[in-house]
């Protein structure tokens, strides 16, 4: 089981989040902004995060840079969730995130991204 902090400011994206990777056994918590996400991933020093990009206060890509600059969480993966970024994604790799999830995704498209990054800890194939 991994502990994931999911940051989107749609509450219904959160849940979705929320199901689909709870189902692999993960711990999720979920956060409707960027400030939010910033202080629980200090806190709770999760395996992973999912960001979206457009949230008040501080977006997704703020957020990543942020993490890149502290040598606590340079190497934490952290993906880009985010349906208003076009390919080739210049913003998402010169923000320093490690992979972009292209919205709207399926569960499998989630489930594969996240196997990608917590290693061991995920379990592929539950039903969404």
């Amino acid at each position: 089981m991994a502990v994931i902090v999911s940051a989107d400011d749609d509450p219904d994206i959160r849940e979705y989040v929320r199901r689909v990777l709870i189902r692999d056994g993960h711990q999720v918590l979920a956060v409707p902004d960027g400030v939010s996400a910033l202080a629980l991933i200090r806190e709770q020093r999760p395996d992973m995060v999912v960001l979206d990009v457009d949230m008040p206060g501080m977006n997704g890509l703020e957020v990543c840079r942020t993490l890149r600059a502290d040598p606590e969480f340079a190497d934490l993966p952290v993906v880009i969730a985010s349906g208003s970024i076009a390919p080739p994604f210049t913003e998402v790799i010169a923000a320093g995130a490690s992979d972009m999830l292209p919205k709207p995704y399926l569960p499998q498209q989630l489930r594969d991204c996240v196997g990608k990054y917590v290693v061991g800890k995920h379990e592929s194939g539950a039903p969404a």
